[in-house]
């Protein structure tokens, strides 16, 4: 598994080309009794989850990183477009880090950087706009519908499908089948232990040590 250097968020209103970063990070938490299945939406910033088995509840760190030319336009927007939440109804909790359509006229637009840890069991959706993907040690069902950004999935005991726009993709250790849909980038599958079924656009396709059927 290739590992990203995670954004360091420093001093709120730190100068970056006469701009500022106003940086936030907040933590959410949540009983996992009795939910099988999280739906996690993001729009612009990495999404990072890990698999703790002896874990009890779903803990979210979310980071905020918002280039804004003056702090009172930073929280104007954090107020009016930002959408971070974390929720159950029934066996389902849904994790939200979204500005929605808010667009940025200059550089750089605000993002939510998403770092979640679950407990054994759960099943993980994620529904991403752009920015990378990373999930390891998942023992559930895991389905990604992906925009754009690289994606990179280790050990994961369930199933696995990916709908992607563009971006590499790296899967490695699943124990169930793959299924992945893919426009453009390069995919890496390895170590599955059912079948793998694969659609690609364009892009370098290398699979190797495959248990059940090769499509």
């Amino acid at each position: 598994m290739r590992h990203f250097p995670l954004l360091l968020l420093l001093a709120t209103g730190q100068a970056v080309g006469g701009w500022l970063n106003v940086t936030e990070s907040r933590d959410l938490t949540l009983d996992g009794a009795g939910i099988e299945r999280l739906e996690i939406r993001s729009g612009h910033g990495f999404v990072v989850v890990t698999g703790e088995p002896d874990h009890g509840q779903i803990t979210v760190q979310a980071d905020i990183r918002i280039p804004v030319a003056s702090e009172e336009k930073a929280d104007a927007i954090r107020a009016e477009h930002l959408d971070l939440s974390l929720t159950a109804d029934g066996g389902t909790a849904r994790l939200v880090g979204d500005f929605g359509d808010y667009v940025a006229w200059r550089g750089d637009g605000p993002r939510v950087m998403l770092t979640v840890q679950v407990p054994a069991g759960v099943d993980v959706v994620i529904n991403d706009g752009t920015g990378y993907i990373e999930v390891s040690n998942l023992d559930g069902d895991l389905e990604i519908d992906d925009g754009s950004g690289s994606i990179d999935l280790e050990n994961i005991s369930g199933s696995v499908k990916i709908r992607d726009g563009s971006g590499w993709i790296d899967v490695d250790q699943v124990d169930a089948n793959v299924v992945i849909e893919d426009r453009s980038g390069a995919i890496s599958v390895s170590r599955v232990g059912a079948d793998v079924v694969i659609d690609d656009g364009s892009g370098r396709v290398n699979v190797r040590d495959v248990s059940g059927d090769l499509t």
